[in-house]
């Protein structure tokens, strides 16, 4: 019977290969109390590694003696109270199984007790600015082999530097990467300065990232401009932030400029940072399009100052690069972004769009700085990337102007998660309808938008399976 026993727990691991965690519940639910947990120590014990995966679903699972255990992360916005795990019973195994991405990257800890843990059967780990998390991959992800740091390939050069700011009243430390055998060259280079700069170098390796761009003629040779903040809010999105302006043109570039062979040009000189590192660089883009050709903002908080300069002032040359991560926390990152976009597209500005199964994190943004680089400064080797989704979808919102009612007339290319956004000009949400559609069709949809509260106009965003694929801009007649 013993041998039975464990030959018939193997065969059920072996079959759990190709079926959902779900059969391993029902098998250790049908066994007497007293061998549940021994076969749940066995089972856990033939993994190779957790979370446990199967299609398009993670199975997180925890061995511990707590009272409650949650599974906070970036899909629920790392609030323990939204993310409840399961208890085995008769066993000390706790679970949650959820939906993701079939290529998504996902952060996460176990919270036991109050006590936060990391995934102790995952080998993958994460790094951010409060320290480590557990990674989950999905397994269509592909991790990004440009961070790590290659011995045979020729190396930069980062030099320490530091800077006092009159206007602020402080001292930072500041690096700078300067390319391969700079020294012996008489070249000039393109610059790219890049905010929370310390954390762009020890999380997101970004001079590793730089070699191997450089080595593989993916980007132009650059020379990059890291700075940390001192107070980051103020600085990057509040009452410092024209002073920080002037700090970083007046006092950093300048000296950059008079100490290193850059080229002086807007079309060759970049800046970039993300969150509200994102926000600073679209503000020192559009404000300065003298200085900076080039705009980085990696799940930017794009405030509304900034959306109305795009939205009342003529586009002027510039490549603007954006990514955003669809598991994002951070509501206001999702509808400040989805605000910007369609005016860069009504205003016809050069710029490239992209959306990822990732949260709100380093991990996710190291993964493409070579993205927004080829896409600001080609190397001979780069090639061209679509600024166009896959899917696509027509819209048509009748009439418009319009009196606060409003028809929209939607065409997919493809079936899935149908998400329509209605959005005022500041970035906030005044409807969100989500459904699923089973085949391509046209969708009718009849929007009251309550004129008591102000809204004159806005955008509908259609997205499709988590993509933004149409926009169109509406107008409410008072």
């Amino acid at each position: 019977m013993k041998i039975f026993s464990i030959l018939s727990l193997i065969c059920l691991c072996l079959q759990l290969n190709a079926q959902s965690f779900n059969d391993f519940l029902d098998y250790v639910n049908g066994l007497p109390s007293s061998q549940r947990q021994e076969k749940v120590d066995s089972f856990i014990n033939n993994q190779d590694q957790l979370p446990y995966i199967n299609g398009t679903q993670a199975t997180f699972l925890v061995q511990s003696t707590a009272s409650t255990a949650a599974l906070p992360g970036d899909y629920s916005g790392w609030d323990p109270a939204q993310s409840p795990m399961i208890k085995v019973t008769g066993t000390n195994l706790w679970y949650k199984t959820l939906s993701f991405d079939s290529a998504a990257r996902i952060e996460y800890k176990f919270y036991l007790s109050g006590d936060w843990v990391l995934d102790s059967n995952n080998p993958y780990f994460a790094f951010g600015g409060f320290g480590a998390n557990s990674e989950l991959r999905m397994p269509d992800y592909i991790a990004p082999t440009e961070t790590i740091y290659r011995p045979n390939i020729p190396h930069g050069t980062v030099i320490d530097t530091s800077f006092y700011s009159t206007q602020l009243g402080n001292n930072r430390a500041i690096k700078i990467y300067l390319p391969p055998n700079y020294a012996q060259s008489t070249e000039e280079y393109p610059t790219v300065l890049v905010h929370d700069g310390l954390e762009y170098i020890n999380i997101a390796e970004m001079a590793n990232i730089l070699d191997y761009l450089i080595d593989e003629g993916l980007t132009e040779k650059l020379i990059a401009i890291f700075v940390p903040p001192v107070n980051r809010t103020p600085e990057y999105s509040g009452g410092q932030q024209n002073a920080f302006t002037s700090f970083i043109i007046d006092d950093i570039l300048n000296h950059v400029d008079s100490q290193y062979r850059t080229i002086d040009s807007p079309e060759k000189r970049a800046v970039m940072g993300s969150s509200l590192g994102g926000n600073i660089s679209m503000w020192l883009g559009i404000t300065r399009d003298d200085v900076f050709g080039n705009i980085g903002a990696f799940s930017p908080y794009i405030e509304p100052d900034i959306l109305q300069l795009i939205n009342f002032n003529p586009a002027f040359d510039a490549k603007i690069y954006i990514n955003h991560g669809i598991y994002d926390h951070l509501d206001q990152i999702h509808q400040s972004v989805e605000t910007c976009i369609p005016m860069l597209e009504a205003k016809n500005y050069e710029y490239l769009y992209k959306e990822y199964p990732e949260g709100h994190s380093y991990y996710f943004w190291r993964a493409y700085v070579d993205e927004a680089l080829q896409y600001f400064f080609p190397g001979t080797t780069s090639t061209t990337v679509s600024v166009k989704p896959t899917a696509s979808a027509d819209l048509k919102i009748s009439p418009n102007p319009s009196d606060g009612y409003m028809n929209l007339e939607i065409t997919l290319s493809e079936s899935g998660l149908l998400e329509i956004q209605i959005i005022n000009q500041d970035g906030h949400y005044l409807q969100r309808i989500k459904e699923m559609v089973d085949t391509p069709e046209q969708i009718n949809k009849r929007i009251e938008i309550n004129k008591e509260n102000g809204v004159k106009n806005g955008f509908a965003v259609i997205r499709l399976n988590g993509r933004v694929v149409a926009s169109e801009k509406f107008i409410i007649q008072h």
